[in-house]
């Protein structure tokens, strides 16, 4: 055995060696396979755990005996079977040159299978395993989002949700609006006049402003407005001749009291109708 070529190298000879144990001594089978005498199923693992070396070392040992002619390695369906060429040299059942030729074993056959061709899915059966799909998806997040975190005995309940904001804008009375007027009467001599204007103008669009929007702030539009019209007044004090724009302004002025008189003659007007209608 000390003149067999590997002998100087420790991991091919523990594995050989660990072959030569793990061979039959007869023939047995092995699901539907005959493993004759000196061939062996041992696996790459079990030679791992048999010799201690890593599997790497244990694949290159094996690579190497099987080129040397010291063992044959042949793959079926349940793993490989591994047979030790000149196993009886070894046993010191013949002499050195016999040469223990393995029997040539045919694979397993296996059989052709013709794969099964499924009929189409129709798309109406499609969609619907699809919804399915989602509502069980759908369950599971629900189940996810229920189960509380690691750590925690119940799961807190859910913060409640703030009511949206609702638009509480009350429109005002005529009444409120001469009031905020009223504030500025010293230096807006006119601000019945103004008042109403201002009134009939918001409330004929709603009460909303160029653009549309929503007015929420009704007494900053009428603190503007007046502002404006106290500013309007102070221009107009102004000396005569100043130019095309002080006449402009005038012409404005005017259209303004015009404008004023025609609404209040039309609320002296509804008045007066209304004073009709109550009458028996």
């Amino acid at each position: 055995m000390r003149d067999w070529q590997h002998y100087q190298n420790p991991s091919v000879r523990m594995v050989f060696e660990d072959l030569l144990f793990a061979a039959n001594s007869k023939t047995t089978n092995r699901h539907g396979i005959e493993i004759l005498r000196g061939e062996t199923t041992i696996s790459i693992s079990s030679l791992e755990y048999n010799t201690g070396l890593s599997r790497k070392t244990v694949i290159n040992a094996l690579k190497t005996l099987e080129k040397t002619g010291e063992i044959k390695r042949i793959k079926y369906s349940y793993g490989v079977k591994t047979v030790i060429l000149n196993f009886a040299r070894y046993q010191g059942d013949c002499d050195e040159g016999s040469v223990n030729i393995p029997p040539v074993t045919t694979p397993p056959i296996t059989p052709v299978t013709t794969p099964v061709v499924t009929p189409p899915i129709p798309p109406e059966q499609e969609l619907k395993e699809r919804e399915e799909n989602n509502i069980l998806q759908e369950k599971k997040k629900d189940k996810r989002k229920k189960e509380p975190p690691e750590g925690v005995l119940f799961t807190p309940p859910p913060k409640p949700r703030k009511p949206k904001s609702q638009d509480d804008f009350v429109p005002p009375t005529l009444k409120e609006v001469e009031a905020v007027f009223r504030q500025s009467a010293n230096e807006l001599p006119n601000w019945q006049d103004e008042a109403r204007i201002f009134f009939y103008h918001y409330d004929g669009l709603g009460w909303r402003n160029t653009h549309g929007v929503k007015i929420r702030n009704w007494d900053s539009f009428a603190n503007k407005w007046i502002f404006d019209k106290i500013n309007e007044a102070r221009k107009s004090k102004r000396p005569p001749n100043q130019g095309v724009g002080d006449q402009r302004q005038q012409e404005r002025d005017n259209l303004a009291r015009d404008y004023a008189a025609t609404i209040a003659r039309r609320i002296a007007e509804d008045k007066a109708r209304a004073e009709e209608i109550r009458k028996p």
